[in-house]
């Protein structure tokens, strides 16, 4: 996967190998062409699963840290603890203020499909 910055354009790119990184690099400036953006390779950074510690692959860093993407951290291994901990927390103190409030079942499950499972779906469609 490949994470690159193009002025303000982003590009998230999935490949297999890094042998399709020199593809994929072409095809940006191909693009860039038509649109008049550059990619800027000091911004540009890949991960792959295979990758064992940082490099740099056709000018590209490897790496090994997640970043955050659109709300989301991607990278190498298991992340959910760093995607779900703020949402978590968020839900517990949601569920321990209405939890005080004499609620019928109705309407504690309306409060649930509301306020706390709204906090999760934005990570769970983007992972």
């Amino acid at each position: 996967m490949i994470l690159a910055l193009c002025m303000q354009m982003i590009w998230l790119c999935f490949f297999a190998d890094l042998t399709q990184l020199p593809l994929v690099l072409e095809y940006i400036k191909f693009v860039g062409c038509f649109t008049g953006l550059q990619l800027n390779i000091d911004k540009t950074i890949a991960f792959f699963h295979r990758q064992e510690k940082d490099s740099v692959v056709a000018g590209v860093r490897i790496w090994d840290v997640p970043v955050k993407y659109l709300g989301v951290y991607l990278g190498k291994g298991d992340l959910s603890h760093l995607n779900f901990e703020k949402p978590l927390h968020a839900a517990k103190a949601k569920i321990w203020a209405w939890s005080r409030r004499q609620l019928t079942l109705p309407v504690r499950i309306t409060v649930l499909k509301t306020f706390i499972f709204s906090l999760f779906v934005h990570i769970l469609n983007s992972v």
